[in-house]
């Protein structure tokens, strides 16, 4: 039920600001702008790429996950000035 009201903010959050083409995008640039991610170095570019962690249930403790809410609310409030109430009201 968590995650589905997670996605839910994160849809609404697309659909109201159209920065972001889809909510996987933004969950990516969530997840990476909260530094829950491991950076790979691609063998053949020698570039370093952030690949942001597993979100699934299985990989995620219900600990992790609520810190990880807490943390997404409190950035996407500051980032775009928006009322946590009325992005988690919306998404119910």
């Amino acid at each position: 039920a968590q995650h589905r009201k997670y996605f839910a903010v994160l849809n609404n959050v697309v659909e109201a600001t159209g920065k972001w083409t889809s909510t996987e995008h933004l969950r990516r640039d969530i997840l990476i702008s909260l530094h829950y991610y491991d950076e790979h170095v691609n063998q053949f570019t020698g570039e370093v790429e952030k690949v942001p962690h597993s979100m699934a249930v299985a990989s995620m403790g219900r600990d992790a996950f609520e810190r990880l809410y807490e943390d997404t609310m409190r950035l996407l409030t500051e980032a775009l000035g928006a009322d946590p109430e009325m992005l988690t009201q919306e998404a119910l």
